[in-house]
């Protein structure tokens, strides 16, 4: 008991340093790290529906909509009707999207690999699995 208040603090300093970061990413324009994180997954994935990447960030499509409407608007990616659904909706990066993701953030990202990768394995996977099961207990106690 009584840790509550030191996983808070500990997590945000983490967030705050990664944030730090990827600084260098927020000189390429007006991008939001939510945007950055939006265009990152979209990249590797490289069409995705608007619903399944709104599921994978855990916010409402409707939230979801202003921001691909930024991305749209600057060129980073575009829309299409979902040939398997009349009302899905495709999202696919442009050639914007293919430069900003391999200048800016495979560089921040071998930046980050360097911090990991100084953690032994074993810790790696046990980070992963111990902050995956916070995840999904912060999700249950939402939907109660």
């Amino acid at each position: 008991m009584g840790n509550e208040i030191l996983l808070i603090e500990l997590l945000n300093n983490i967030r705050k340093r990664l944030l730090k970061r990827l600084s260098p990413l927020k000189k390429e324009g007006p991008l939001s790290f939510a945007e950055i994180l939006v265009l990152h997954k979209l990249y590797h994935r490289k069409k995705c529906r608007v619903t399944d990447l709104a599921r994978e960030f855990g916010i409402p499509p409707s939230t979801l909509t202003g921001m691909l409407d930024r991305l749209v608007i600057q060129g980073f990616i575009e829309r299409g009707m979902d040939p398997n659904d009349r009302r899905g909706v495709i999202l696919t990066v442009t050639e914007a999207t293919v430069k900003l993701v391999r200048e800016r953030i495979a560089a921040v990202t071998e930046s980050l690999r360097g911090i990991f990768l100084s953690l032994p394995p074993e810790r790696q996977e046990r980070l992963i699995i111990e902050l995956q099961y916070v995840l999904e207990c912060l999700e249950r106690e939402e939907k109660k």
